[in-house]
Parts: structure tokens; sequence; C-alpha cells
């Protein structure tokens, strides 16, 4: 009897056992049925990249001018304001510069003068004017004294004909005649020499003009190369990668330092290019640091980049040359934070992260461009509707008038009018036949 009871407790040890692996194999099939469902149901609502890192504006600090360092009030990884000054050239022959262009600014204005008083070109255009002035009265005055003696000379010719006065008196007369002409003839050409000069003193004023201008050019030139001895940070945040050392003497292009922004920071994410249909302008993101684990970041899409990011290298890819190796190209996409605590949190350029974009049909700007095309459309039927019904009325107030004006003729009595009605008859028969264009239209 014991040994019945034993074998049979044997048996029911290994159906037990096998009823607890299939409830742990059930359990399992179950937890990676719903992690499959969930992974599923994620990438059909998300696009996931860790191909991603912070990006923000990285300033560098170039040498305007050529000159030795002089002063170097910044260090490495030192906080900098907007406007504050990074470094100082030697600027001795910067201000030499603008001492000679001011002084030849300052000749050229003496030349022009100045609302108060006149320079060297209004003296000398006034010197001009005054002498054709004084050449044109003597002019007159040579007019009048040549009309003089020439009606002189034509009165002595006529009594000479008839021998009132000798020989010796014509002669005289026909002499004062020719030199008052010599003498306008003089005064003319010494008249158009004077206006000559004195458009020629206007038009060397006008050149004083613009010489004065370019002078002044010269001058802010000089002066803008002085200011550029003094280089100041472009915006608020940390010299970096500093280079310029004092008494070094640097050339204008010459790199001397960064300055990194830590305010102006957002997200670059490298997508794949079957995955850039999915990326749409202002869908949500879900960004991870690595440097801050555990903590989620919100973001929102802002743009995608107008070519891969391989077309910027240093060396483009070139699939014509060499051998053809197919690589998924990724599409950069800028992701700009939403709610950025920055001062519990300082991300820094080139760190990694994370991001989870959210799929959505339409970009959010496309939505109220929709609504607005959509209600243009409904006001276009509208009106097309509104044109259908003065359509209509027209065609009936027409129909009307002839109606009435048939029946006008009709009672003018006679054979003509029961000819016109017939003839009016068989236009409204033909009419009622063939419909009008208008009815044509509506009825389409």
């Amino acid at each position: 009897m014991s040994e019945d009871t034993v074998s049979d407790s044997q048996a029911a040890k290994p159906v037990k056992g096998r009823g607890l692996v299939w409830l742990i194999a059930i359990c399992l099939l179950i937890v990676g049925g719903w992690y499959g469902y969930k992974k599923w149901s994620f990438d059909k609502h998300h696009v996931y990249t860790d191909n991603a890192q912070v990006d923000g504006r990285i300033v560098k600090v170039l040498s305007p001018e050529t000159g030795y360092v002089e002063k170097l009030p910044v260090a490495n990884n030192q906080p900098v304001k907007r406007g504050e000054l990074l470094l100082k050239l030697s600027d001795d022959f910067y201000r030499l510069e603008v001492q000679r262009a001011q002084a030849q600014y300052n000749i050229v204005q003496s030349r022009l003068g100045d609302e108060k008083s006149g320079g060297l070109a209004q003296a000398q255009q006034a010197s001009a004017q005054a002498h054709l002035e004084v050449l044109q009265s003597q002019l007159a005055q040579a007019e009048a004294d040549a009309k003089q003696a020439a009606d002189s000379y034509q009165r002595m010719q006529l009594q000479f004909k008839n021998n009132n006065i000798n020989q010796s008196q014509l002669d005289m007369s026909k002499a004062s005649n020719d030199q008052a002409s010599a003498h306008l003839l003089t005064l003319q050409k010494e008249v158009y020499e004077a206006q000559q000069e004195l458009i020629e003193e206007q038009a060397s004023g006008k050149l004083e003009g613009f010489g004065l201008d370019s002078a002044k050019a010269e001058l802010a030139q000089a002066r803008q190369r002085l200011d550029y001895t003094s280089i100041t940070s472009p915006l608020d945040g940390v010299v970096a990668k500093m280079l310029a050392e004092p008494g070094t003497l640097v050339e204008p292009g010459q790199y001397l330092m960064s300055v990194v922004s830590l305010s102006d920071v957002w997200i670059v994410a490298n997508i794949k290019e079957s995955d850039f249909l999915k990326v749409k302008r202002g869908a949500s993101v879900t960004v991870t640091i690595d440097a801050y684990p555990g903590q989620t970041f919100q973001g929102v899409v802002n743009s995608t980049s107008p070519a891969t990011g391989g077309m910027f290298a240093l060396i483009p890819k070139d699939n014509a040359s060499g051998n053809f190796i197919k690589v998924p190209a990724l599409i950069p996409v800028r992701i700009d934070f939403v709610g950025l605590p920055q001062a519990q949190y300082r991300l820094l350029p080139g760190m990694s992260a994370e991001v989870q974009i959210e799929i959505i049909d339409k970009p959010i700007e496309q939505s109220t461009d929709a609504a607005e095309k959509k209600s243009d459309g409904q006001s276009s039927t509208k009106d097309d509707s509104n044109k259908e019904t003065d359509t209509k009325t027209a065609a009936s107030e027409k129909k009307a008038t002839d109606a009435k004006a048939t029946s006008g003729e009709k009672q003018t009595g006679g054979a003509s009018s029961s000819s016109t009605a017939s003839s009016a008859q068989s236009d409204m028969s033909v009419e009622a036949q063939e419909p009008s264009p208008a009815d044509s239209d509506l009825s389409q």
C-alpha cells in the first residue's frame, strides 16, 4: 500500500512542474506581445533617433585690421557681455590716418566755405561774375557808340554826295566808325571769354563739392578703421579657443577666438531619408540629453535642411566615382526648445541627445491656410449662385419685354399687324425650341 502511494506522488510532481512552465511561458508571451504592441504603436506615431546633438551660436572673432595685439583683457572660458572689449590692437598708425583725412577734409571745406563765410571757390565765382558784369556794361556802351558812329558815317556819306563836306571829313567819320566797330568786336570776345571763365569756375565749384564728399568718406573710413582696433564681443556668451597672444602681429581675417552663446541653443537631429516625409513643421518633440539622464525636455520642429548633411561635407559624396555603396542619407532637422529653464539646465553645443518626434498629418501652419481656402471656396460658390440668379432674372425680364412689344404690334391693326403677329409667334416658337445662351449656361 505504501509503495503505491509513493509512486502516485512521484507521478504528480512532473505534472505540476509542466504546468508551472506553461504558466511562465504564457506570461512571457503576454508580456512580449504587449511590449511588441507598444513598440509598434510608438513607431507608428513617432520618429525616433539618437543621432542628435545640441547646437548653438558660435561666433568666430577675426581680426579686421593689421596690427600688434596691445591688450587682451579676457581669457578662455570667461563669460563676456555684448559690447565688452575682447582685444585691443595698436592704433598709432590709424590715428595718423584720421588726422591726414581730417586735414584733407578741412582743405576742401575751406575752398567751398560754409553758410557763414564763403570759401575760395565762391570768391572766384563772385570775381568772375563781377568781371563779366563789367564787361557786359562796357559792351552795351560800345554797342551804343558803334551804332552812333555808323549813323554819323551814313550822314557824312550823304553830305559828301551833296558836296556839303570835303573828303577829309568823310575819312575822319569812317575812321571813327571803324574804331567803334573794332572796339565792339574786342569787347564781344572779352565777354565771351568772361562767360567761359564763369562757367569754368562754377564747374570747379561742383568738382570741389564732389571732392568734399570724397574727403568726408575718407575721413569716415579712417575713423572706422580706428574703431576696428577695439574688438568687442558680438553677443553674450563665453570666450573659447582663444589663439591670440599679447604682442603678436595679426593680419586681416586671422582667427583670434570664439564666443559661444549659452542661451541661444537648439537641437539638430539627423533623420533618415525614409522618415523624412513623416517629420512636419510644428510637430511636438520629446528630447533627452545624455548629460541629464532621466530628464526630458519639450521642443517643436522648426525647419528641415534643404539638402542632406553629406552635401555640406568637406568632400561631398559622388556616386559617379569609385565603387558605389548605398548608404541611407541623413537630413538635419532643427528642433527648438519650448520652456527651457536656462538657470537650472546648462546645455552646451555638442552635447548628445535623443529625440522622439510626433507624427502629424499636416504642418501646423497649413491648417490656417486650409481654412482660408475653404472660406474662399464657399464665398466663390455663393458668388456663382448669385450670378446664376441674376442671369435667370435677366432672361425672364427679356421674355416679358418681348411679349409686351408683340402685343403692342397686334393692336395697331391691319394686315401688317397680322403678319407681324405671325412672325412674332414664329420667333417665339423658335425661341421655345432653341434655348437661349443664358439658359444653356444655367443648364450646364
